[in-house]
């Protein structure tokens, strides 16, 4: 599940398999949201992944200093050689989120993380640990899934046979509700939350593939039978509506 997350390859593919066919911008949409501050902040952003809200970050808050994390060192050298990148003030870290969370002892007054919060191995002691690193009026920044996001995929892949895993289908519904939430509203003084539907509309097979075979639950030995699910399932549909649920939490520690 993790490597083929992580790697930048799989991921670029899936975000543009999002982007291009959906009905909402996730990044402007949250970044709408989250305050500006032009005051000079420290910021990490936990899996960064290929820089597409590393890049909001540094123009959201252009006099702060950056680290940008991320386990795969493919990722974060396209994070590093993008055009928004300013050594000066930007820093990549090659490291498992847990491993530097729990033991660096920096502090930030920003924690961001889009998606990816999930693959930590220990989520109660990495919260904690995001707790203790934030200075005092410190800000925790999650954006992820929640509820019934992706039912639509999940019921076309399931039936072919293929048992999605219990552990993915978590992540992408309750995670954001039983681990984020569960301890930032025990935890921090402030807290807001937004959410949002978006629509994605895949157009035609290649876009469904292609997006389920860069994604976690991708299983070759069902290929054959998804394929021909999905040309039945284009036959007589113009398009395939996949729903995302998006939430955005913004927790304030004093």
């Amino acid at each position: 599940m993790k490597n083929r997350a992580i790697n930048s390859e799989s991921l670029k593919s899936r975000i543009n398999e999002n982007e291009k066919n959906q009905k909402v911008n996730i990044n402007k949409w949250a970044f709408n949201i989250i305050p500006k501050k032009n005051i000079n902040l420290k910021i990490l952003e936990l899996c960064s992944g290929i820089g597409r809200q590393s890049e909001y970050l540094s123009k959201h808050f252009k006099n702060s200093d950056f680290d940008f994390l991320d386990l795969s060192l493919d990722s974060l050298k396209i994070v590093e050689n993008s055009s928004f990148f300013n050594p000066g003030r930007m820093n990549i870290i090659n490291e498992d989120m847990d491993s530097y969370v729990n033991s660096t002892e920096k502090k930030y007054d920003i924690v961001f993380v889009s998606y990816g919060l999930y693959y930590s191995n220990n989520i109660k002691m990495l919260l904690k640990s995001i707790y203790q690193i934030l200075n005092n009026e410190g800000i925790f920044i999650v954006m992820g899934p929640h509820g019934d996001n992706n039912y639509q995929i999940f019921e076309m892949v399931e039936s072919t046979g293929l048992i999605i895993e219990d552990k993915i289908k978590y992540t992408c519904s309750k995670f954001m509700y039983d681990d984020v939430l569960n301890f930032a509203l025990k935890e921090f003084d402030e807290l807001n939350i937004y959410k949002v539907k978006n629509i994605i509309k895949w157009m035609n097979s290649s876009e469904f593939y292609n997006y389920w075979e860069n994604s976690t639950f991708f299983d070759q030995n069902f290929k054959s039978k998804l394929i021909e699910k999905i040309d039945t399932f284009f036959e007589v549909n113009r398009h395939f509506i996949n729903t995302k649920k998006i939430m955005l939490m913004i927790a304030k520690k004093k």
